[in-house]
């Protein structure tokens, strides 16, 4: 049988897969959904879009910066 990779340390619906940045307007791809400044992700809110990253400010009025997913890949034998 292959192997089975899994990505690890992450939850799949906080990992920034892609962003399209431009100065009129940017986007990000986060747990498979398109999102612009003001979207919710969950129950935080992007508040703004980098390059490389996605700036959320959580309920509790903490803000995060998410970066844009290198993941690390890990082999698991087949089960």
């Amino acid at each position: 049988k292959p192997l089975t990779w899994t990505l690890v340390g992450v939850a799949p619906d906080a990992i920034v897969s892609g962003i399209l940045f431009s100065s009129r307007r940017s986007v990000a791809l986060i747990g498979g959904r398109i999102v612009a400044p003001g979207d919710r992700v969950r129950s935080a809110v992007v508040r703004s879009i980098e390059p490389d990253a996605v700036v959320i400010e959580t309920p509790d009025g903490q803000t995060r910066r998410l970066e844009l997913a290198r993941p690390a890949l890990v082999a698991r034998p087949p089960e």
